[in-house]
């Protein structure tokens, strides 16, 4: 990881960045303040190491569309498309030593949290992605992860910005195709007209989301209250709601 085609040079997520831009580029902030030089140096020494997008990027520019997977050791592979902050990206690899953790975020003072959490308590089934994840999905053997975690994604509650949510009825399709098996998806928001939205488009396709379960969840379901975002939310008194697909 951290070299494309025939470069010696390792290219670290600020070389990624400017080189191609198309692959990080996102309607919303990826930055919200300034990094300190402890996290900038800390992406620039362990970014590489712990980071897939040089694999993603090869993908994408080569002829052979040779789709990638990172079965490995592991007995399961679980995906988080905006991990945030990591709280929840971080807590589970901890839980599950034996499964690999793929984190998805572009938010670039994210990925700085997730590796300096992952250095300082020296885990080793995290691999990182910040490209955008569109992107990343299409480069996915099918049927190659086991469980996947949407948390409270960016809602977009402006109409007009409805076309920059994530769950689209494109990426869900990419979603289901990835997966091994039904309802191994998990969505969660607080904002209503982004799950109702949700639920419109998984039922206008029955035939591979007839199963589909959702709810509003209590704080008895493991998915209440895990970020930090979500928190905020059910402080402000918004119910979280879940999709299962």
């Amino acid at each position: 990881m951290g070299k494309i085609g025939s470069t010696k040079k390792v290219l670290t997520l600020y070389h990624l960045r400017k080189i191609y831009p198309k692959y990080y580029n996102y309607q919303g902030r990826n930055k919200s303040r300034k990094l300190s030089d402890k996290n900038k140096l800390i992406i620039k020494e362990f970014y590489e190491k712990y980071s897939i997008d040089s694999d993603i990027i090869k993908y994408h520019l080569s002829k052979n569309k040779n789709k990638l997977s990172y079965n490995g050791k592991f007995s399961n592979i679980v995906l988080e498309v905006g991990f945030g902050d990591g709280e929840f990206l971080i807590n589970k690899a901890i839980s599950k030593p034996d499964n690999l953790f793929i984190g998805n975020e572009i938010y670039i003072n994210g990925i700085s949290k997730v590796l300096s959490s992952i250095i300082e308590l020296n885990i080793n089934n995290i691999l990182l992605c910040g490209i955008n994840a569109s992107y990343f999905l299409q480069t996915l053997k099918k049927n190659s992860i086991d469980e996947i975690y949407i948390i409270n994604p960016d809602p977009w509650l402006k109409k007009r910005h409805y076309k920059r949510r994530f769950l689209n009825k494109k990426n869900i399709l990419l979603l289901n195709k990835i997966i091994r098996k039904k309802n191994c998806i998990n969505f969660t928001t607080d904002a209503e007209q982004y799950f109702i939205s949700v639920l419109n488009i998984l039922s206008q396709d029955k035939q591979y989301f007839l199963n589909k379960k959702f709810k509003i969840l209590t704080n008895t379901d493991k998915l209440f209250g895990v970020s930090r975002y979500q928190r905020k939310a059910i402080n402000d008194g918004k119910k979280i709601y879940q999709i299962t697909f």
